[in-house]
């Protein structure tokens, strides 16, 4: 812990009065399974990834076939922001 967690705001407010009342769940309208439909582009370029163990995988490779399954192949993709770390 720091000096910031000393100063922060108790949450202790957050608990004082639960909300007991039920919600209402809303469902998808779309089809969960035709984000990477089986004879995609995006599919082809999954199945020769190694999903066997983390970090087999180019992570700009990856975050583009995941980029373009959600968003549609004719969306562009955002310029990746590199760490320092990285």
């Amino acid at each position: 812990m720091t000096h910031f967690d000393a100063a922060a705001t108790l949450m202790t407010t957050s608990f004082a009065n639960p909300v007991n009342t039920p919600y209402a769940s809303v469902l998808p309208n779309i089809p969960l399974t035709d984000r990477n439909p089986e004879r995609s582009a995006t599919a082809a370029l999954s199945r020769k990834m190694n999903f066997d163990e983390e970090d087999r995988n180019d992570d700009d490779e990856l975050n583009a076939v995941l980029w373009a399954a959600i968003k549609g192949p004719n969306t562009p993709m955002p310029v990746p922001v590199r760490s320092i770390f990285h």
